[in-house]
């Protein structure tokens, strides 16, 4: 759990620094905390399990599922965003930093406002998911409102996916909204089908 008071923190991680380990669940869950950059991996080393990263409070930059500058990632990684009313939140990334990913990242924003875009792979040039992002922007629970100010896209940011990207929007919640939806990358290719 991310417990700090009021320090601004420039970065998180959920792994290691360069040696190989687990991660895990990581929940922020501290009004308190203000946090430049998270990361649900490892800064330049493997992570041998599934990372969950829960992002309920907090101000946070920008959150990443997965790693930083290198190494791999076995397992799964799975982005929840439930926000309450004392977050802040700018940039959702399924994927890693500059690291790339093999696998099928799984973002979810269910409640709660993020400031600006969120992306289902990673970003920059080398953060290139092997696999299926999926993202999902709301939920079934009436009493969530899930608010993207800019832009949801399946894919990464100036990031490739080698594989399908996946889109989908509830507007279970008619106070839900979303700037724009694209199924592909932000200046990045998938190489199989986008779908919204």
């Amino acid at each position: 759990n991310g417990n700090t008071c009021g320090t601004d923190i420039v970065e998180i991680y959920g792994g290691g620094n360069m040696a190989a380990g687990n991660a895990g669940a990581i929940t922020i869950n501290n009004c308190d905390a203000v946090i430049d950059t998270l990361y649900g991996g490892a800064k330049a080393a493997d992570v041998s399990n599934n990372i969950v990263l829960n992002l309920v409070k907090g101000q946070i930059g920008s959150a990443f599922g997965g790693n930083n500058v290198s190494g791999t990632i076995s397992g799964t990684i799975t982005v929840n965003v439930n926000l309450d009313d004392c977050a802040s939140l700018d940039y959702v990334y399924g994927a890693g930093n500059k690291a790339p990913y093999t696998g099928s990242p799984i973002v979810n924003v269910n409640n709660g406002t993020v400031n600006k875009s969120v992306y289902g792979g990673g970003k920059g040039a080398t953060a290139v998911v092997t696999g299926n992002p999926v993202v999902t922007i709301g939920d079934n629970n009436a009493q969530h409102v899930a608010i993207v100010t800019e832009n949801v896209y399946g894919g990464g940011d100036a990031a490739a996916v080698t594989g399908n990207t996946s889109v989908t929007y509830n507007d279970n919640n008619a106070s839900s909204t979303v700037a724009n939806l694209f199924g592909g990358g932000n200046a990045a290719g998938v190489s199989g089908t986008a779908t919204v």
